[in-house]
């Protein structure tokens, strides 16, 4: 696929699943009254189906093509954000959202992949750097603009999803005729990508020191990773209910909420723009380790100020381990698509494990803000645990 059109997909794609993903609780809380329990279940549910999703779309393009599953999953986006302009009933509205995430996550192995495949290590970081940039930056402004749009009409978080859906489908027909946007298959996208084009490209086996680092980084950055979006997720359903924000109206909770994000951007941000981190694997178990406190700092009760600083760190520590495990899966494996899809899957296996023992808590404990954070918290630091206990075995072998 053409790189361009490959981000500016990437880019609406974004905008329009941050309404229904990560902003979706303010929804929830505002339209149904909802509260911890159901926000958890809800993001958990969300999870299961996307890890399925994440895992089926590699097979699914091999048999339909990338463009045409582009092509019929945005028809089907559209098809159900229409539903969910239209009806009222909040129990149809709930399956409204937990069908929209497979759909959605059919995408992005595709768009991972076609944006890396290719490329050798240097451009791969570049071009990774330029992906999340942009997924991460229309992202963040969907859910700071999520109560600017509840207060116009609450409809508005489908009625904008249906738009860009329409709109993905016309760009891909537009553009039939560029790249590997006309190919039919996931391996005819790698054969025209690799084709000679008057420059010959040798491959060079990296070092065995190199290889090192990167398989050390990817292990370290995989078994963080799911506990990212234990905390994205887990999060995303505690910030509407959280006692720092109850002061607030609609349109600044969701301006602050997504301070992170903005910070996750500038993280990535500077991860494309450096090397460093290629050959400094460590530093992903020193984001774990910040992963973990800053989330306990902005759900801790330590007034505005304290909750948007403890936000600004967690992105950085997200924006890190997220761009590792992508970089260093897809230079690992060449750019491969099934690499992209279990990317993906680790981030709904985290939406799973994070909401859903925040789930249990509130089961529990009903209404216990506490006992969510310390569920979510204990996952985190088990996440810790196994990434020292990986990094230890490395050093001993090295």
């Amino acid at each position: 696929m053409n790189l361009r059109i490959t981000l500016l997909i990437e880019g609406v794609l974004s905008f329009a699943a941050n309404l229904l993903f990560i902003g979706i609780f303010f929804y929830t809380k505002q339209v149904f009254g909802w509260g911890l329990m159901r926000n958890f279940l809800l993001a958990s549910a969300q999870g299961a189906v996307y890890v399925l999703a994440s895992l089926a779309s590699q097979k699914v393009a091999k048999r339909v093509g990338d463009r045409r599953l582009l092509i019929f999953s945005n028809l089907a986006l559209a098809g159900v954000s229409a539903v969910g302009v239209i009806v009222s009933s909040p129990a149809i509205l709930t399956g409204v959202i937990i069908l929209y995430v497979p759909l959605m996550a059919l995408n992005w192995p595709v768009l991972e992949a076609a944006a890396a495949v290719g490329a050798d290590p240097h451009t791969l970081s570049r071009r990774i750097g330029m992906y999340n940039l942009i997924w991460a930056g229309t992202g963040a402004l969907a859910v700071a603009v999520q109560g600017t749009l509840l207060k116009i009409d609450a409809r508005m978080v489908f009625v904008v999803p249906f738009a860009i859906h329409v709109a993905i489908v016309g760009i891909i027909v537009a553009f039939r005729g560029y790249g590997v946007l006309a190919s039919s298959t996931a391996e005819d996208r790698v054969a025209e990508a690799t084709q000679p084009t008057g420059v010959e490209h040798v491959h060079v086996d990296p070092e065995p020191a190199l290889l090192r680092q990167r398989t050390l980084a990817l292990w370290l950055s995989r078994i963080a990773l799911p506990s990212t979006y234990v905390v994205i997720y887990s999060l995303s359903a505690l910030m509407p209910l959280l006692p720092v924000m109850q002061g607030l109206d609609t349109t600044a909770q969701t301006a602050v909420g997504s301070v992170w994000m903005v910070s996750r951007w500038l993280a990535f941000w500077i991860l494309g723009a450096t090397v460093f981190w290629h050959t400094r694997p460590m530093l992903l178990l020193g984001a774990a380790v910040l992963m973990g406190a800053a989330f306990v700092g902005v759900t801790a009760p330590v007034g505005l100020g304290g909750m948007i600083a403890a936000q600004v760190l967690l992105g950085a520590a997200l924006g890190l381990i997220y761009t590792a495990s992508l970089y260093f899966g897809m230079v690992l494996s060449e750019g491969s698509a099934e690499h992209a899809g279990y990317h993906e899957a680790l981030i709904g296996l985290g939406q799973v494990l994070g909401p859903g023992a925040g789930a249990l808590t509130q089961w529990r404990w009903e209404k216990n803000l506490f006992a969510g954070v310390a569920a979510v918290s204990s996952l985190v630091l088990v996440s810790v645990v196994a990434a020292g206990i990986a990094a230890a075995k490395a050093r001993r072998r090295a």
